[in-house]
């Protein structure tokens, strides 16, 4: 009998490899749920975020496909060569990571996808912003019966750094406090 391996493990050993995922790509179960297709992203970091966001834009139709965002308050070494826990809070009530999907097409509200049970992300090359920056995440939702639960996501990425100012109606739907123009205005 032939054994599978889940993209979550495939992902995993990337990331213990330390190589970079092929160069923007997505998959994962949450690919039951939503397309991952995507034809752009879009690399931004600042003093208390990292965000990377995958984008399809057809015709003036453009779809967030995923935003993953990684709070990088409470002391996180933010550098090429660290893998960096995306499961669990910043604060309580604050997770480190959060993950949504938005196709304004389907009429709706983004899709916040339920909080990452395990996972980890891979930073792969620089940092700073004007420069090549990459890396691979894979994890892994927890089943609390919302709609991406138990689900997974793999992903690479590689592109310029941009600066992570963030600004009202930017594209960027998580609101990850009062500094990035989000739901609380801030």
């Amino acid at each position: 009998m032939k054994r599978r391996l889940t993209p979550l493990v495939v992902a995993a050993g990337l990331l213990i490899l330390g190589g970079c995922a092929p160069a923007n790509s997505l998959s994962g179960s949450v690919g039951e749920l939503f397309s991952l297709t995507f034809n752009s992203v879009d690399i931004r970091k600042d003093s208390e975020a990292f965000v990377v966001t995958y984008y399809f834009t057809q015709s003036a139709q453009k779809t967030t496909v995923i935003q993953l965002h990684v709070d990088t308050d409470g002391g996180i070494n933010f550098s090429p060569g660290q893998t960096i826990d995306l499961a669990g809070e910043v604060s309580p009530g604050h997770p480190r990571t959060s993950v949504i999907h938005f196709d304004p097409s389907a009429g709706e509200s983004a899709l916040v996808l339920p909080p990452v049970s395990k996972g980890s992300l891979s930073l792969g090359c620089g940092l700073q912003i004007g420069q090549e920056s990459c890396g691979t995440f894979a994890m892994a939702f927890v089943n609390d019966g919302t709609l991406g639960s138990n689900r997974t996501l793999t992903g690479g990425f590689d592109g310029t750094l941009q600066d992570g100012e963030f600004p009202p109606d930017s594209g960027y739907y998580i609101d990850a406090g009062p500094w990035d123009a989000g739901v609380d205005g801030g």
